[in-house]
């Protein structure tokens, strides 16, 4: 099991030294709907496929947009359906 080092600061401005497991990185970061990478480092990384996703939505007229941005939704609640069958 991985367990990554982590760093806070208290009160007293004296630097304490924690670890934290990777299964709880994991979760944290579901639930807070980001990634461990973030976390630890607070960088965002460039997601190449919604990048991609705002390409071709720039690229469709406003009324198509909405359609899109409907189906999207759709696509959204069925997942979210889902996930919620597994637990």
């Amino acid at each position: 099991m991985a367990v990554y080092p982590f760093m806070t600061i208290n009160d007293d401005i004296e630097v304490v030294h924690t670890e934290l497991r990777a299964d709880i990185l994991s979760e944290m970061a579901r639930v807070l709907g980001t990634t461990i990478d973030y976390l630890l480092n607070g960088e965002k990384k460039e997601n190449e496929t919604i990048n991609q996703v705002v390409q071709i939505m720039e690229e469709l007229s406003p009324e198509l947009q909405k359609v899109a941005l409907a189906q999207v939704r759709v696509l959204l609640g069925l997942y979210q359906q889902n996930n919620k069958q597994m637990f």
